[in-house]
């Protein structure tokens, strides 16, 4: 089966880290996020992708090529303007002749595939939905079903009022190719918003596989940190995120001297360099190339590649972006800290 993969989003709720960078290009335990979705594919048998792109969707291109590096093979279908998911969609068609997975790129879940498809082929259904159970379901879409699992209503943002399920769109769709028969050829296009209530009005079978998997929606900085957390206490298991049971995964590259702390759970990147007096953790996520200076503290926190801080200065529940100098004494708390954040504070 092939998978096509819609990482065109701007990715704008985290902003500014996402000012010249795709939202799925995000790191995510020092990976970027479409990698362990795209590792999540090829564990469940998923070795052919078509990954649409968009917003600075040369960076995607170059990082991955043409997949051999992860084991898959690869082909990318460029959007000139924005398209919409279902846009995205139509705009792809021409690779998939058969049963085909979407996913949206920037979902975080360790959804059983095989069992979605299984699910949607036993059902001989036109599409199938992966749903996922949250706590407060009013930002999202909700997916109501019978006792079958077969949908009987789309709700999109409903008020607290209105919630008559848990369970959300998480993402995630089987599809079958005459489904592509069904789209307005226009754009932009949702396939969410358009397409599936369309299909449903007309009686099409469409399922819902309800899922107790892990997914999450990392749009915010605050969701980001959140799914670090998980990660990092194994709540969460990812195939591209190895912590060990004692919590602790250092990189070979890296150097941590003597009189240095690391405090569980934490994971230290390739060539960074922790320096005496420095504490690091709990919780810390420290990227490539990063060097932490004595004194500094780092906790609950994510810091992408290049970052160098200062001696004395305090992180504590912020993600530092790319290549930032936090000065030494600095202290940050529950920010997003950029080259331009420092700047603007000194």
């Amino acid at each position: 089966m092939k998978a096509l993969v819609l990482a065109g989003g701007k990715g704008t709720r985290l902003r500014p880290l996402t000012e010249n960078l795709p939202k799925p290009m995000v790191p995510v335990a020092n990976r970027p996020q479409l990698e362990h979705l795209l590792l999540l594919l090829r564990q469940h048998g998923i070795n052919e992708v078509v990954i649409t792109l968009g917003y600075c969707g040369q960076e995607i291109a170059d990082y991955f090529r043409d997949g051999s590096d992860l084991g898959i093979r690869i082909a990318y279908v460029q959007e000139e303007t924005l398209l919409g998911t279902g846009g995205a969609i139509v705009q792809a068609k021409h690779h998939f002749d058969d049963t085909f997975l979407v996913c949206n790129a920037d979902i975080v879940t360790d959804l059983n595939i095989s069992a979605l498809i299984h699910f949607h082929l036993e059902r001989n259904a036109l599409v199938t939905i992966a749903t996922t159970w949250v706590e407060d379901p009013t930002p999202y879409g909700l997916v109501e079903t019978d006792e079958h699992g077969r949908i009987r209503r789309f709700l999109e943002k409903p008020s607290l009022e209105e919630v008559t399920t848990h369970y959300i769109n998480a993402g995630m769709y089987v599809l079958e190719p005459t489904v592509l028969e069904w789209f307005p050829l226009r754009t932009p296009l949702s396939i969410e918003r358009e397409v599936f209530p369309r299909l449903l009005e007309r009686g099409k079978r469409m399922y819902a596989f309800n899922s107790e998997s892990y997914w999450i929606d990392m749009g915010t900085p605050e969701k980001y940190l959140l799914l670090h957390r998980h990660l990092l206490s194994r709540t969460a298991l990812l195939p591209g995120c190895k912590v060990p049971e004692d919590g602790i995964a250092v990189d070979g590259t890296s150097r941590i001297h003597s009189g240095a702390r690391i405090v569980a759970p934490a994971i230290i990147g390739p060539g960074a360099e922790i320096l005496p007096g420095a504490t690091v953790g709990p919780f810390a996520v420290i990227g490539k190339g990063v060097r932490i200076a004595s004194g500094a503290t780092v906790r609950d926190s994510v810091l992408w590649s290049g970052v160098q801080v200062g001696a004395g200065a305090q992180l504590i529940g912020s993600v530092v972006g790319d290549g930032t100098q936090v000065p030494p004494a600095a202290k940050f708390i529950d920010r997003v800290v950029t080259a331009q954040t420092v700047a603007q504070e000194l």
